[in-house]
């Protein structure tokens, strides 16, 4: 009587290789695709936005602008933060909604950048601040002077 193995055959490495080969290449082609997506907004002004809106809507945008203090509202309980962007020019106005904790250094912050969705009623729904560091952080020369802005790394990245 002849039994019958219910152990199957060793995989060869040729399999084992192309087996790995495919995880990898997912991997990489999920890490591109994640890479083009948070990359993917468009980088505009407070007028050039306000110039495109209705074409904007919906889509993923990084706006640079000057907070107005006044207009923060923080709620603790809810995690939710409001506030206005303000460009200094054109004294142009947009409403931002965030739903994460307050940056550290957004009430001393000079200005900041923005990314986020643009919705229906224009406002930006944030998913995420860049803090410019206020000016009394900026590194001193060995001289005592600032250095020069285009040589500071001076932004807090904060998600």
């Amino acid at each position: 009587m002849k039994t019958i193995s219910s152990q199957s055959k060793p995989k060869s490495s040729k399999t084992k290789f192309w087996a790995g080969g495919a995880i990898i290449l997912v991997a990489l082609i999920a890490l591109i695709y994640n890479g083009l997506q948070m990359g993917g907004a468009y980088y505009l002004t407070m007028d050039e936005l306000a110039a495109k809106e209705r074409s904007m809507v919906g889509q993923g945008v990084r706006l640079n602008a000057v907070v107005d203090k006044e207009s923060v509202n923080y709620d603790t309980r809810a995690i939710a933060l409001n506030f206005d962007l303000v460009d200094p020019n054109s004294g142009a106005r947009r409403s931002v909604s965030y739903h994460q904790p307050m940056p550290d250094l957004f009430m001393k912050s000079d200005s900041v950048i923005v990314e986020g969705t643009v919705l229906a009623d224009g406002s930006l729904d944030a998913h995420n601040i860049i803090v410019k560091c206020p000016s009394k952080y900026e590194e001193k020369q060995d001289n005592g002077e600032e250095i020069p802005e285009d040589h500071a790394n001076d932004a807090v990245m904060v998600q």
